[in-house]
This record gives structure tokens, sequence and C-alpha cells, in this order.
């Protein structure tokens, strides 16, 4: 009875004539009920106020933290673009919010300046990077990437020192999307990171930026004593279709562990060297059926007619599912002109 005691009067209020110079007592309210994560209720009082008046901006941007605060971006963002078409074209709510006392505000803030494209979010974001907040920083890191804009990579290449693993992951793969040579350096050094999942994104980005980059810190990276090192610049080289990874990758189907012989004749569906068809042939018969499969998928990759023989064979005598698979790449590499 109490709390319909509080709420009384300002549905009177919006019942008689509007927000108006209500707005005051909306947001108080507003912020006693989000206070006691009542979101539901406080976006149905916004939005009848509102409704009241479309035009009250203290209202839309009240709107657009509250939502954030619910962590729905999704609607935030689009509350946001509605705002700037309709009232205010400059509206800075999303860079203001940046700097609200909430951290999960702040958060998806910065997620959803990651969705404007706005190149002027950058300088905001760089500085997000240095929030208090873990999570402020994580999502900063990951909206940095998606903008594209390279003024960000001094920054993220910052970022892979944070002390939290996942803004140091998010940093990393950021960079894979920006797509500088200058992060190949960082990155290869983020290799050595006590992280698997940093590890992994490192990993990532170098082979998504070595296509268009120079080959020499790849090359170099090949004789490193750490294989995690060597492994990611060959799987690089591999992506750019440099035959400097075709010696390695013969290594790895050399070995005696099925899941090396595994990850080289995957990397060969990359790099497409047909000086390693015949090694790819005779893992054909790899007593694993793991390594038979991707043998199978990387010799209809290179196209391989001569294979054929080997794969009516494996249809007749492989394991259920292997079979199957060398069956129908069979027909597809019989059916090529």
């Amino acid at each position: 009875m109490k709390y319909w005691s509080r709420l009384l009067p300002l549905f009177l209020v919006l019942a008689l004539g509007g927000c108006g110079g209500q707005d005051r007592q909306t947001l108080q309210q507003v912020d006693l009920l989000l206070a006691a994560n009542e979101y539901v209720q406080a976006f149905a009082i916004l939005q009848a106020a509102i409704h009241q008046d479309p035009k009250d901006k203290t209202l839309r941007r009240a709107e657009i933290r509250l939502l954030l605060q619910a962590e729905r971006v999704d609607l935030a963002y689009i509350r946001y673009q509605d705002l700037v078409s309709d009232l205010s074209k400059n509206d800075s709510v999303l860079f203001d919010l940046l700097h609200d006392k909430n951290e999960t505000v702040r958060t998806s803030a910065v997620r959803a300046l990651g969705l404007t494209g706005e190149p002027q979010a950058v300088p905001a974001l760089l500085g997000a990077l240095n929030d208090p907040d873990q999570n402020v920083r994580r999502a900063a890191a990951s909206s940095l990437g998606d903008l594209k804009d390279v003024k960000a990579v001094p920054g993220l290449i910052e970022a892979l020192h944070d002390k939290w693993w996942f803004t140091r992951s998010e940093a990393a793969a950021s960079l894979g999307k920006l797509r500088d040579a200058r992060a190949v350096p960082p990155l290869f050094a983020a290799l050595k990171d006590d992280d698997q999942s940093v590890r992994r994104a490192a990993q990532n980005a170098l082979t998504i930026i070595a296509p268009d980059s120079d080959p020499a810190p790849f090359l170099q990276a090949l004789h490193d004593s750490d294989p995690a090192v060597v492994y990611a610049a060959t799987c690089s080289l591999a992506a750019a279709r440099n035959p400097a990874a075709t010696p390695v990758l013969l290594g790895y189907l050399a070995s005696s562990e099925p899941v090396v012989r595994q990850q080289g004749l995957r990397q060969f569906r990359y790099l497409l060297d047909p000086s390693a068809l015949p090694a790819i042939r005779k893992a054909l018969d790899d007593p694993e059926p793991t390594v038979q499969l991707e043998a199978i998928l990387a010799v209809v990759d290179y196209r391989d007619k001569a294979s054929v023989p080997a794969l009516d064979a494996l249809a007749k005598s492989g394991t259920p599912e292997i079979a199957h698979v060398a069956a129908e790449a069979s027909g597809r590499l019989a059916a090529l002109p």
C-alpha cells in the first residue's frame, strides 16, 4: 500500500496535465524504482511522460539511460537514433553517460557508441579503456574494433597489457578487425600471455592481418623457440598463401600426434600449395578418422581429381561417417570439368 501511495500523485499528474514542469518529480520516481531494480515500472512511467510531451529532451535522455542500466543496449541505441533524428542532431547523451556513476550504465553506453559508427566516438572510447571498472574497459576494447578506425590502434595495443584477461582478449580481437600492421609485433608478444583466450585471440588476429601485411615479421617468427609462436606464424602465412608455410606444415603431417596432423591439413586448405598434394593424398590412409576427414576436405578444396580412386576405396571401407563423406567428395570431384 505504501508503494502505491507513492505512485498515486505521479499518475494523477500524468493523467491530468502531462509531464510539463513535472520532469523532476518523474525522474525522482524513476530513480527510486531503478534503485529497487523495478525496470519495467520505471520504463512505463517514462513512456507515459514522453507520450504526454514527446519533445522533452530530458525525459528522452532519461529513457536512454534507463535502458542502458537495464542492459538493453539494442533498444537504447534505437531510442538514441530517434532522439538524434527528432530533436537533437548532435545530442551527447551517450558520451555524457560514459561518466555516469553507475558502471553498468557506463558499460552499456560504451557498447551503444560502438554501434553508432561515429568517428568522434573513438577518443571517448579510448578514454574508457582507462575506466576503473573492468567491464567498461572490456566493452571499450570491443567497441573500438567495431568502429574500425585505425586511430584506435595505439590504445588497443596498450590494452593488451590490461590487468584483466578479458580486456586483453577483446583488444587482440579488435586489432585483428582493424588489420593494421602496427599491431603485428604486439600480437606476437601476446602469444606468450598467461591466458589461453588472449593467446587464441592474438593468433586469430594475426591470421586476419597477415594477407595484407609485410610477410617479414611472420617469416622471422617461424624461427622462434616457442612452438605456439611458430604455429601462429605458420597459420598466418597459410592465410596469406605464402609458400614459406609449406615446410612447417609438412612437418606437422609427419607428427606422431593426430591433432597436429589434423592442424597441418587444415592449414593446407587455406594455403592451397599444389606441392603439398602428395602428402595430403597420403593422409587419406591415416589411421585416425579425424585426420582422414580433414584430408578428404583438403583434396576437395584442391579440386584434386586424382584422389577419386582413394576416395572410392574409403567409401567402401571407411567408418560410416568417413565412408559417407568420402563418397560425397568423390562425386563432387568426378563432376568437375
